[in-house]
């Protein structure tokens, strides 16, 4: 493996096609969260799309150097691992060697009242790329999909938008994933439907049942969404964010609920024990 830090060829498949997968992590006083389930599944996504992988020791030394380099311990972090370099066309080539890169930079910090308060998401016109076409488990580098609906979000001042699949029902956002609470229990949408199986919502789902908390992982729609008692999403940037207003409409009684909170502080002291 090699790791590029300023350079990257125009010849790149993962930069021609997208033929490639990424990660996203956090480090939290030096320490990378959840590192080996990220690790985990970047080698089933590498896997998946037959290219070799690195090593876990390997590439945890790698980050960490960055880290090092670049003076932080709270830092965003993104892998990404591409194909590599070849010729133009989108046919396979034998021979190639993986190219992986590795970006750190400060963590986002967002206003603290978006949690305290809740923020506002639109349900996108864009629908999700169906599994049949991409499995969703797969978080590859193809994201036209998702910067299109975000681009709604944008244009509407939203912090972030869902997106549906073929059949209506709830998937995803863009960069997250949501959960909604309705009598009591926690409720997700399954990995079949096209969601990517994020590890901050791995965490929540442990958390939830650490508790006590129902979960279910089943379909459900908008309206599943408009008439929830909570609502909340997850990703490594965003953590645990409640949700206040969708299609502007309030969702329950237009704070965040008592389980969201709830999990949102579990979370915390699962990030700092870490």
């Amino acid at each position: 493996m090699k790791l590029s830090l300023s350079k990257i060829s125009v010849f790149e498949r993962g930069y021609l096609y997208g033929d490639g997968i990424f990660d996203t992590m956090r480090s939290y006083n030096g320490r990378i969260f959840r590192f080996e389930d990220h690790m985990e599944r970047l080698k089933k996504n590498a896997r998946a799309l037959r290219i070799p992988a690195s090593g876990s020791r390997e590439l945890k030394g790698l980050i960490l150097k960055a880290l090092k380099k670049n003076r932080l311990k709270d830092a965003y972090i993104r892998v990404s691992l591409s194909r590599g370099k070849a010729g133009l066309g989108p046919a396979p080539v034998k021979g190639v060697e993986p190219s992986l890169t590795i970006i750190v930079r400060p963590s986002k910090v967002y206003p603290r009242h978006f949690y305290r308060k809740g923020v506002e998401i639109l349900i996108s016109s864009t629908r999700r790329m169906p599994p049949c076409a991409l499995d969703g488990k797969i978080k590859s580098m193809n994201y036209l999909n998702s910067i299109l609906a975000r681009e709604e979000a944008t244009r509407s001042k939203a912090f972030e938008t869902i997106l549906l699949s073929e059949e209506g029902y709830v998937t995803e956002g863009t960069c997250s994933n949501i959960f909604i609470v309705r009598d009591g229990k926690v409720i997700t949408s399954p990995s079949f439907l096209g969601t990517l199986e994020g590890i901050t919502r791995k965490v929540v789902l442990e958390i939830a049942e650490r508790l006590g908390i129902k979960i279910e992982l089943t379909p459900f729609t908008n309206y599943d969404i408009y008439t929830a008692e909570e609502c909340f999403l997850t990703s490594t940037g965003i953590e645990v964010m409640p949700i206040r207003i969708v299609d502007r409409r309030i969702i329950g009684k237009g704070a965040p609920g008592k389980i969201t909170q709830l999990i949102r502080e579990e979370f915390l002291n699962e990030r700092s024990r870490r």
